[in-house]
């Protein structure tokens, strides 16, 4: 009884520093507050919710059956998404790290708890992601998804079979990436699985995304019956959990029958090769944990060219590089942006295919307006995701060598950090568009495209980087400071028609030579002026910053 007890203490306090790190807490500031900004990402799914009930609102509750039905399929789609993004994010979270089990291991503390609560905070964390996205459209819209003539048992009825498939949607999401994650790592050494899923991860992200913008609306019986679409509802899960509501909904009807079998089918193989990957691990993965290092260092050219650099540039820019070819985290998180931005822009783009082009550069002699969308959205995207990561610091203390070697002024490390932007995030997004621009559209409108579009990445590295005073990775940050869900909506509603009125703009700016020399002057009149915003500030004589501080909470004057 004393064995059983002290084994449910020891799972408790596991489960409770498991679920906290959900955020890194060894790389905050001191004053960093996780809980606001765990609150703010709750907001923001809890933000979405509210916009997929909105329509209720602008409609008054009186909804075809048809309009009901997709609402059905997009909210077991939107969950599926998100769980789907976090299972990804964090499968490499479902099993003890090497400091876990040096620390853990000569304690009495079996590894079977360790697993538990291991898996258990994923699944809580995963569980109140789920709610917070359904907390005002799981409350609503199912009683409106009640058959006719039920009553209040038919509400009660619906609102239990939503919860129900919408559970059973996210545990076979998660199985299912756990059951990969678990093959790969089984299958592949231990370094050559860590160096190279990133790359997986980044492929997932962005195939979640561009499934879920491009799938289909096949929610009607005679789309369900078409033969033309059984290939496409025999490898969409999402319409399997749409067969499965409506069979515990009551709702039934031509075509939804053998959707809710194979939600049944897929339910049942996920979480068997989930179990089993949890057992194989269990025997095999940790004595690679332990005794096998994760990343090893590589020396290549790239490295001894940066090692020749000299100065403060040079040994910002060694330190960027190295940290985002070791840092596994780092990796991970830019694979994430980039795949979601891949996936967004592939998206919009094969959008506006359809849209006939009349002018003459539609027809072949220069690019087109599509592509000139896709290529500026690329372009921000690309440098704003490696931006953001900037102010995440690879370790508690990565900044004492910088702390004690800082002799020059901030505009030295700013040059640098926009350095290490134009040549990892802006470089290899700029040759790729320019080759293809090249080789699609041969001319000088071509040569006038690339050399455009070098310009505005430059521009956007330099607005990323005016009033910048931090080394990149090498200072704290404080979570919780901004409103995450604020400037996620926002960047949603501005960024898209921005970007349509720059296309429209290149569009016409490419059509003549003149034209083109004016879309090039005016950008680099703007190159010029963000050089002179950033180099006439006084953040020089106030030197970097290393610790974030939150606000005072008593503002003084300064009058002495």
């Amino acid at each position: 009884m004393h064995e059983v007890r002290q084994r449910d203490t020891h799972f408790r306090v596991l489960y409770k520093i498991f679920l906290r790190r959900v955020v890194d807490l060894d790389l905050l500031s001191a004053d960093a507050d996780t809980s606001k900004l765990l609150g703010q990402f709750a907001a923001l799914f809890a933000g979405a919710s509210f916009l997929f009930t909105a329509p209720l609102i602008l409609a008054g509750g009186d909804l075809p059956p048809i309009a009901l039905r997709t609402m059905e399929h997009l909210l077991i789609a939107t969950s599926i998404l998100l769980v789907g993004i976090f299972s990804v994010l964090a499968w490499e979270s479902a099993f003890p790290e090497r400091l876990d089990l040096l620390i853990l291991g000569p304690l009495p503390v079996r590894i079977q708890t360790v697993f538990a609560a291991k898996l258990a905070s994923l699944l809580g964390a995963l569980g109140l992601s789920v709610l917070a996205l359904n907390i005002f459209s799981g409350f609503v819209w199912p009683l409106l998804f009640v058959p006719a003539g039920r009553g209040w048992i038919g509400d009660l009825r619906s609102l239990t079979a939503y919860w129900s498939v919408i559970l059973a949607a996210a545990i076979f999401t998660f199985s299912s990436a756990l059951a990969f994650q678990g093959l790969l790592s089984q299958a592949l050494p231990r370094q050559f699985f860590l160096r190279y899923a990133v790359w997986i991860q980044a492929c997932a992200f962005a195939a979640l995304l561009a499934l879920y913008i491009l799938e289909p609306s096949l929610e009607s019986p005679e789309a369900l019956l078409a033969p033309e679409n059984q290939h496409l509802l025999a490898i969409l899960p999402s319409y399997w959990f749409f067969g499965l509501f409506q069979q515990l909904n009551g709702s039934m009807f031509p075509g939804a029958a053998p959707l809710a079998q194979r939600a049944w089918i897929g339910l049942s193989i996920s979480m068997s090769a989930a179990c089993l990957v949890i057992v194989m691990g269990y025997l095999r993965l940790l004595r690679r944990i332990v005794e096998q290092p994760d990343i090893t260092a590589r020396s290549g050219n790239l490295s001894k060219v940066l090692r020749s650099a000299t100065g403060s540039s040079g040994a910002v820019l060694l330190f960027s590089v190295i940290t985002l070819a070791r840092s596994r985290k780092h990796r991970v998180l830019l694979a994430f942006y980039w795949g979601a931005g891949a996936a967004i822009v592939y998206a919009i783009a094969n959008a506006n295919i359809t849209v006939p082009e009349s002018t003459a550069l539609s027809r072949g002699t220069g690019p087109t307006e599509t592509y000139l969308l896709a290529s500026l959205l690329l372009v921000c995207l690309g440098i704003g995701a490696l931006r953001t990561l900037l102010v995440l610091p690879i370790a508690a203390r990565a900044d004492w060598v910088f702390r004690m070697t800082e002799f020059e002024k901030p505009s030295a490390y700013r040059r640098a950090t926009g350095r290490f932007l134009l040549g990892l995030a802006l470089a290899p997004v700029w040759l790729l568009l320019s080759v293809t621009a090249l080789a699609r559209w041969p001319g000088w409108r071509a040569v006038a495209f690339a050399l455009a579009l070098g310009l505005f990445g430059m521009v956007i590295v330099r607005l990323c980087t005016v009033r910048h005073r931090k080394i990149p990775f090498a200072c704290s940050y404080l979570p919780g400071g901004g409103n995450v869900h604020l400037v996620f909506w926002g960047t949603v509603l501005l960024l898209l028609p921005i970007a349509h009125m720059l296309a429209k703009g290149f569009h016409r700016g490419l059509g003549t030579t003149l034209g083109s020399l004016f879309m090039a002057a005016l950008l680099l009149s703007a190159l010029a002026v963000l050089n002179w915003w950033s180099a006439v500030g006084p953040e020089d004589d106030e030197g970097l910053v290393f610790e974030e501080a939150p606000a005072a909470d008593l503002l003084s004057l300064g009058i002495r």
